[in-house]
């Protein structure tokens, strides 16, 4: 199951651990200047949607504390982006199955990391959860 139910957008904004907030307000016009200096937040629709398909991917087909490698090559001025999806944990809260991921993300000189717990709705959707460790 991929992620097809989570909007491109609303996963970048959650993997960098920005609160999800309406389009309309100014708090939502803060977060996306914060996050353009970031790589998720700098990555086009286009490689936004490849990404969630790899990480929809990971939580469903990758066992815990086992890497997976994903690349976007570069394109014109952009460099190359190179991630690595690791799910960390599994376990069951609330009757939902959910799962810890980190993800190492490289862009040029760029790094950054993120970690969140994602758990799969009777819908089949997975959306992010905070978890009591």
């Amino acid at each position: 199951m991929l992620l097809r139910h989570l909007p491109a957008r609303r996963l970048a904004l959650a993997l960098t651990g920005a609160a999800l907030l309406a389009a309309a307000t100014p708090s939502f016009a803060y977060f996306r200047n914060v996050l353009a200096s970031t790589i998720i937040g700098s990555m086009s629709e286009t490689e936004v949607k490849s990404f969630t398909k790899a990480v929809g991917s990971v939580l469903v087909n990758t066992a815990d504390n086992t890497p997976a490698q994903w690349t976007w090559p570069a394109k014109g001025k952009q460099p190359a982006i190179e991630a690595t999806i690791t799910p960390l944990e599994s376990k069951t809260d609330a009757g939902q199955a959910c799962r810890r991921l980190q993800s190492e993300l490289t862009r040029g000189s760029s790094k950054e990391q993120w970690t969140a717990w994602l758990c799969k709705q009777p819908s089949g959707e997975w959306k992010l959860r905070r978890l009591v460790q």
